[in-house]
């Protein structure tokens, strides 16, 4: 599992899906705190 905070997500958003595509699990988080 691995956490990427909102600003990281925005900036890499193809690549985050990419992931999640792939089976991987991914924490959204704002500020350190999970949210999604």
């Amino acid at each position: 599992m691995r956490q990427v905070g909102i600003r990281a997500l925005k900036q890499n958003a193809s690549e985050v899906i990419a992931e999640v595509t792939n089976g991987e699990t991914i924490v959204i988080t704002d500020r350190g705190r999970p949210v999604a």
